[in-house]
């Protein structure tokens, strides 16, 4: 971990990984064992949550979205749908909002 000292503020940076050569291979099968591990665990909730979304309004369980991570690299997140499907009147996606007594509908 590197300490950045800006003005009077003092900043950390991990941006420097600790782990080289043989490390970062049985981090990497290390990673591996506990996801598949936690995939077995959570199996059971997930079946459950499938089984809710399904029974309570029609359409896909799963929500596909794209994203930015680091370096600016695009990828694509599944996660559980909890919205109605095709609940965007428009061809974008858009923030949420709130309407207030001042706006007009």
């Amino acid at each position: 971990m590197n300490v950045i000292s800006v003005g009077s503020q003092i900043l950390f940076s991990a941006g420097d990984s600790p782990l080289d050569g043989i490390n970062v291979i049985l981090k990497g099968i290390f990673d591996r064992i506990i996801a598949v591990f936690l995939l077995f665990i959570l199996a059971l909730p997930m079946a459950i949550i499938v089984i809710l979304i399904k029974s309570t309004s029609q359409g896909k369980v799963f929500y596909k979205q794209k994203r930015i991570g680091l370096g600016r690299q695009e990828f694509e997140i599944i996660k559980f749908r909890t919205m109605k499907e095709n609940n965007e009147k428009e061809d974008e996606p858009k923030w949420t909002s709130v309407m207030t007594q001042d706006a007009p509908p």
